[in-house]
């Protein structure tokens, strides 16, 4: 629906509490037997609530909120309000061009309010990427299973019982790769890490958290080129488990040194996570 300039201009003076009683009375009386009317009322008011420099309705129900204190903060720096002013200047200066004005009809106000909600929501973006991770986002972004080892081409003994945990393991039958994976290592004669990681990770996924925390641990204590390994999917477990003080710790063993494994990740994840 095309708002004419005067609907416009009600929706900002109702907005701006320009209107007197009656005026308001009747204003709210047009919203409500217009859908499309009301929703652009909506969208206006949640704009001026959440990027106005004096309002922020948003907030002032989340004061227990450190991340939204912070987002007000940062809403209210000077660094957030010279860029309005850079938005609200450019924008200004756009409108005067009367060409412009004719193409855009009379929907100036609108197209202000939308142009300036989408540059806050780039300036946004910089304070909430990554730094929002949830612990579940994370363990998701480096559950990866697709790019482990194959197991296959090996010629350990009893080689059936890794082939058949692959495949399961494979088809996300994690019960049935669990109990393959389970009796190879129960018969092996020496530390399979491999074996123990695909364990690990089928205990991980039926969520039995203990035995693979456990199943990771001897990976780590093994005396293999794989047992930084073990430290780094020690980690994905606590996050998956929502525990992110047991896996920083984790990730705290892997950078000490640039040769374990996943290093590179960690560190990064570290820096976001402190």
């Amino acid at each position: 629906m095309n708002f004419s300039e005067d609907i416009l201009q009600n929706i900002e003076d109702y907005l701006n509490g320009k209107m007197n009683a009656n005026e308001i009375k009747t204003f709210e009386n047009q919203i409500n037997d217009n859908q499309e009317f009301y929703e652009a009322v909506k969208i206006n008011k949640k704009l001026k609530l959440q990027y106005d420099e004096t309002n922020w309705d948003f907030i002032e129900d989340n004061k227990s909120n450190t991340k939204l204190n912070e987002l007000e903060a940062l809403l209210k720096s000077n660094e957030f309000q010279d860029k309005k002013k850079a938005i609200q200047t450019a924008s200004a200066s756009y409108f005067k061009n009367e060409e412009v004005k004719k193409l855009n009809n009379n929907k100036p106000k609108l197209y202000y309010l939308l142009a300036f909600a989408a540059a806050v929501i780039v300036f946004l973006g910089v304070f909430f990427n990554d730094s929002t991770s949830t612990n579940q986002e994370i363990y998701s972004d480096n559950s990866k299973w697709e790019e482990l080892p194959s197991l296959v081409s090996r010629s350990e003994i009893n080689v059936d019982l890794l082939s058949a945990g692959e495949n399961a393991f494979n088809n996300k039958n994690y019960v049935l790769a669990k109990e393959n994976f389970t009796s190879f290592i129960n018969d092996d004669y020496q530390v399979n890490p491999t074996a123990l990681l695909y364990l690990g990770i089928s205990q991980l996924e039926l969520e039995n958290y203990n035995e693979a925390l456990n199943s990771f641990q001897k990976i780590a204590e093994s005396n293999t080129l794989d047992q930084s390994k073990g430290y780094w999917y020690r980690a994905l477990t606590y996050f998956k488990m929502d525990d992110r003080a047991n896996a920083i710790k984790e990730l705290e063993i892997i950078v000490k040194s640039s040769k374990n494994h996943n290093f590179e990740k960690a560190k990064k994840l570290l820096k976001k996570l402190n």
